[in-house]
């Protein structure tokens, strides 16, 4: 069975779903996710929700097309680096899907919120690096977030959106493919 990015869905967390919430947080890696590390359901709740007021987007639950509800996904702004990070976090049974949740959080942000550029972050060794580098993000090295007061290193990895960037003709800048010519 094939699965498309296009059949995902970004869900928001509401209030009638907190049963659905404590079962995420029961059944996925938290230590992948600091952001909902060691706190109750109703607090993830209510920060995921200050989150969404304050940011305009935020991390929810998703599905497929089946309804099934992959896990956790979304766009978080880390304020370290001033940009939006994609978050996934999939339940263990959906694990292979995880490019299929990259690939749409990567559309909705450079498509529908006209990003110009989003950053993940993965621990080191981990799997999530190869779904990282399979969708075209870059390692820009390792990194300790100030937002989580724990001391996780992390490999930080950026996208630029390709679709936005101008072209040095277009910007009325000189560009030339024979570097020496400029010197």
């Amino acid at each position: 069975m094939d699965f498309k990015a296009i059949d995902l869905t970004l869900n928001h967390f509401n209030i009638e779903d907190k049963v659905l919430l404590a079962d995420l947080l029961a059944n996925t890696q938290q230590q992948r996710f600091p952001v909902l590390n060691n706190i109750s359901a109703e607090q993830v709740s209510a920060l995921l929700g200050a989150h969404k007021a304050e940011h305009g987007t935020g991390i929810g639950f998703i599905k497929d097309g089946y309804e099934d509800v992959l896990g956790f996904a979304g766009l978080h702004y880390l304020a370290d680096v001033e940009l939006y990070e994609t978050v996934c976090q999939l339940q263990p049974e959906f694990a292979d899907r995880a490019n299929y949740v990259i690939e749409y959080l990567v559309y909705e942000a450079f498509s529908n919120l006209g990003l110009d550029k989003v950053c993940a972050r993965a621990l080191p060794g981990h799997t999530d690096e190869v779904v990282l580098k399979e969708n075209g993000f870059v390692c820009l090295g390792e990194r300790v977030f100030a937002e989580e007061g724990l001391e996780t290193i992390w490999n930080y990895y950026e996208l630029e959106n390709e679709a936005n960037m101008t072209s040095a003709e277009e910007r009325n800048s000189y560009a030339t493919s024979d570097w020496d010519s400029i010197f």
